[in-house]
Formats: C-alpha cells, sequence, structure tokens
C-alpha cells in the first residue's frame, strides 16, 4: 500500500528549499502514524521533489528529498511508529514524478509512505 502526503497550490507540506515540514504535514504524519500503528509491515519513506533547480551551496534537490524523507520518518517515530519497522528511508529528487506533464508542478513535491508486503513464509 503507498500513501501519498502530496503538496497542493497554497498548501504546501514544506517550504520552499527546507527539509522542516509545516504543521499541517506534521499533523497529516501523525493521522498516518495513528492509522497504521497497529499494521505490522515494513515501511518505506520515499521523499520527492519538483523538477524546479534547487541548489543552495552543496545542498541540491537530491539531499532535500532524502532530508525531508527522514523529517517524515522522524515524525512518525515520534507519534508510535517503531524504528525497526522502517525498512528504508529514500530520496529520489525529481526523478519519479508524480504529474509527469508539469514537472514543476507543486503535487511532485511529496512524501511517500509505502507499507511492504509481509513476505511470504518459508517451507
Amino acid at each position: 500500500m503507498r500513501i501519498q502526503i502530496v503538496d497542493a497550490e497554497g498548501s504546501p507540506m514544506f517550504s520552499s528549499g527546507s527539509a522542516s515540514p509545516m504543521p499541517k504535514a506534521q499533523e497529516i504524519l501523525q493521522l498516518v502514524a495513528e492509522n497504521i500503528i497497529d499494521i505490522p509491515n515494513r515501511i518505506v519513506i520515499e521523499g520527492h521533489t519538483d523538477a524546479a533547480p534547487f541548489r543552495s551551496g552543496w545542498i541540491t534537490n537530491w539531499e532535500l528529498s532524502t532530508d525531508r524523507a527522514s523529517s517524515a520518518r522522524r515524525i512518525l517515530e515520534a507519534n508510535g511508529i517503531e524504528p525497526q519497522r522502517i525498512a528504508r528511508v529514500v530520496g529520489y529528487a525529481d526523478q519519479e514524478l508524480y504529474i509527469k506533464l508539469d514537472p514543476i508542478d507543486p503535487r511532485n513535491r511529496r512524501i511517500s509512505i509505502i507499507l511492504q508486503k509481509p513476505p511470504e513464509p518459508r517451507e
């Protein structure tokens, strides 16, 4: 199962160029944590940016997307998700656009939370 937490016009999840989630994003991540806390599946957290060039010193969209995914992980853990459930925290920059026809669409700036399928039992 994939949960997409997406920026919307006028309702950003992160300030431009920042890895600190806005209060609305924190609230959404808290709700996600509450709803998946009792599901035992491992969790993958992905950070994505739009294709607008971002470069501030050594920070690029790669670092920004990874930092945003890490911020989401910290919020999930602060809201009861056990750290050992986190399988991966990954940043994709603008390489997997949500709105492919409009690379700078704000909806491309998002966090994906994936509940992995449990492994098949071995015989």
